[in-house]
């Protein structure tokens, strides 16, 4: 799983492609993110539960390399937790809902937000942090060896 999450300080936008129905963020559900580092600016990212998580560099970005846990938004703003199925797929407003159904999974995998949760404007990610845009995405795939023409399809790999 991976969610993902990119930081805010140096690269704007907020988008996440959809993997599959679900939405992972956390957002590269490990919950990645980006930002062009210096050693100036070292790398904050604390959630509003007061987690810290772990980042890593890849080509000129930083990506948050865990998934993400929060269950609030950054007002403070509970999101809703999905415990089933059949109340997941007929959403039609924010949620989380945790891998497999099992609040156990959280620790390791982070959980799952849908999309609503993903582009509110109270925002999942931690201050400094937002949603990857596609190009930001592109990035990353680039980087990692895809093509410009591979990075620009739409669709799953």
């Amino acid at each position: 799983m991976l969610e993902i999450v990119m930081n805010q300080n140096r690269i704007p936008g907020l988008l996440l492609r959809p993997i599959a129905g679900l939405v992972f963020i956390s957002c590269l559900v490990v919950f990645m993110s980006c930002k062009k580092n210096d050693d100036k600016n070292p790398v904050n990212s604390t959630d509003t539960s007061g987690v810290s998580y772990p980042t890593i560099k890849i080509g000129n970005q930083d990506w948050m390399a865990e998934n993400l846990k929060v269950t609030r938004y950054r007002n403070g703003d509970e999101i809703s937790h999905v415990t089933d199925n059949i109340s997941w797929n007929n959403l039609s407003a924010s949620a989380y809902c945790n891998y497999d159904h099992d609040v156990g999974n959280a620790s390791n995998y982070g959980v799952l937000y849908n999309w609503y949760a993903v582009n509110d404007s109270r925002n999942i990610a931690p201050i400094g942090w937002h949603v990857p845009t596609d190009e930001e995405w592109k990035t990353l795939e680039m980087y990692l060896g895809m093509s410009q023409s591979q990075a620009d399809d739409v669709g799953l790999y």
